[in-house]
């Protein structure tokens, strides 16, 4: 296996946690010294990814990922200004471009899939859908699917866009990446006051099985208290970085578990499906530029197959506009989230049992 690391007392598995999150922050602070962009998520990522191959990775504790999850959800909403909203009105025909784009990514990844040896129809589509890794995943488990090669093509999918996309975005665009500080930094009353007010509803989102609560309930109200002028400014550069870090662990910790055979065997057929649906979101991302008045590298974040949380910071560290990025990720998210078990459960494909 790629990581099964001996249980060990509590006090040397928090030293050890603590540890593997010190070398993700020095790898995003090396990333971010150096200029690469999205440099604190990507550098945590790769770290995270190293600890994973040698075996060495520690599961991240919930209360970690809640909190990533939370500052990411307080820099989303602080987007929600009363002119970003008032921009939501040029949505609706790139939400419809974007529904199409997830059925057209699917179905062409899983075709291609499909023609691999090893591949059921089943185990082809749940690869091949675009986000939502929790859901295709406890489908996959439900129906018994292998979840080694499906784990493996998503996964490829996520980290690619992570570490790959800020720096294609830039080349294409010619723009730096801004972050998440340019209208300023909100107070840190101002900060507790949203964190606590989103763990508290991200709770009731949990018990209602949203995906990404915490997040979500941040968003909501980060958004209520940006969009009515009660806080003004995003995270401070401390937190956001912190965030960063936080999220490149969370997003290289999912790798655990995966043997070296089934990321080897996969690995091919990851690349290629990876390529495939990166090539149709670019082409509905430029459909979208005319339809819905944004800029390219804002539609190709938001059309891009990767995860709801790794999307929008994207986002938001390449100082694209994360309220129509956050929107179409949201949109997929809860489409995937609904309709994907009740698809499985409702057809079985005739070669089920290859």
């Amino acid at each position: 296996m790629l990581d099964s690391p001996k249980r060990l007392p509590a006090w040397r598995e928090i030293g050890a946690q603590m540890f593997q999150l010190g070398c993700a922050a020095l790898g995003g602070y090396a990333f971010a010294l150096v200029g690469v962009p999205a440099g604190w998520l990507s550098g945590a990522v790769l770290v995270s990814g190293i600890f994973v191959l040698m075996g060495r990775s520690r599961p991240m504790p919930p209360v970690l990922s809640d909190l990533a999850m939370l500052l990411a959800g307080v820099s989303m909403g602080a987007g929600a200004t009363p002119e970003a909203i008032a921009a939501m009105s040029r949505y609706p025909a790139s939400l419809v471009l974007l529904a199409l784009a997830v059925l057209a990514i699917t179905f062409a990844c899983a075709a291609y899939l499909r023609s691999r040896p090893g591949w059921t129809w089943e185990e082809a589509i749940l690869a091949s859908v675009p986000g939502a890794l929790t859901a295709v995943l406890a489908v996959a488990v439900d129906r018994r699917a292998r979840l080694g090669p499906i784990v493996v093509v998503q996964m490829f999918r996520l980290l690619a866009l992570v570490l790959v996309l800020p720096s294609a975005i830039n080349a294409v665009s010619g723009t730096p990446s801004l972050g998440a500080a340019a209208s300023g930094a909100m107070g840190l009353p101002e900060l507790g006051l949203i964190l606590a007010g989103g763990a508290l509803l991200g709770v009731v989102y949990k018990k209602l099985r949203f995906a990404a609560a915490m997040m979500l309930g941040a968003l909501t109200v980060s958004a209520v208290l940006h969009s009515g002028g009660i806080v003004r400014g995003g995270l401070p550069p401390f937190a956001l970085a912190a965030a960063l870090v936080l999220i490149g662990c969370f997003i290289g910790s999912r790798m655990r578990g995966l043997s070296r055979q089934s990321l080897t065997a996969a690995l091919p057929d990851a690349v290629v499906s990876f390529l495939i649906g990166l090539a149709l979101a670019g082409g509905f991302a430029a459909l979208a530029t005319v339809l819905a008045g944004i800029g390219f590298d804002a539609a190709f974040v938001a059309f891009a197959p990767g995860g709801l949380e790794a999307m929008v910071v994207l986002a938001l560290v390449l100082g694209l506009d994360p309220l129509y990025v956050g929107t179409h990720h949201l949109a997929r998210a809860i489409g995937i989230n609904f309709l994907l078990p009740l698809a499985m459960r409702t057809r079985r494909p005739p070669d089920d049992e290859d």
